[in-house]
């Protein structure tokens, strides 16, 4: 399971209409250690409002991104890449760059941040019949009171 900004999801399908592959960004590392089990992401919308309750989108995992294809920088999201400019501009540009923040961390007791995709090969609205409703799957303790999203990829058992 995984949250994303509805502008991203909104990006990332036309990512995909355009090139059959996009990159969802999934913040850190979490549980991607255990994709290679997983053939479909369940993902919650974060709109202005805050995190829907529910999973409402459905995401089928990619394999692999074909080298013959776009670059990857590419296949971001619009608006992520709107919101991270430099990263983006970092990430197209060959050769030596300025030293960017993960690099200039200061701090070393805490490793640099990292910013992980997630490549998808699909992307679809759940029906609401089909909708996983995030808090039955976390203890009210764990949530502090307030609807799950989860902030990196996370492993769920989804209830029957």
């Amino acid at each position: 399971m995984l949250a994303c900004p509805a502008e991203d999801l909104a990006a990332a399908r036309t990512v995909l209409a355009g090139h059959g592959i996009a990159l969802l960004p999934a913040g850190g590392e979490g549980d991607l250690d255990q994709a290679s089990e997983i053939e479909a992401l369940y993902i919650v919308e974060i709109t202005g409002d805050g995190a829907r309750p529910a999973a409402t989108f459905m995401a089928e995992l990619a394999q692999h991104i074909p080298l013959s294809g776009p670059s990857p920088a590419d296949l971001l999201p619009a608006s992520w890449v709107a919101r991270h400019p430099d990263a983006y501009r970092h990430a197209r540009r060959p050769g030596p760059t300025e030293p960017s923040e993960a690099e200039l961390w200061d701090d070393e007791d805490e490793p640099p941040p990292t910013q992980v995709f997630v490549p998808v090969s699909s992307l679809t609205t759940l029906p609401q019949a089909e909708w996983v409703f995030t808090n039955e799957l976390v203890r009210k303790q764990q949530r502090d009171g307030r609807t799950f999203a989860p902030r990196v990829p996370t492993v769920v058992t989804v209830p029957d």
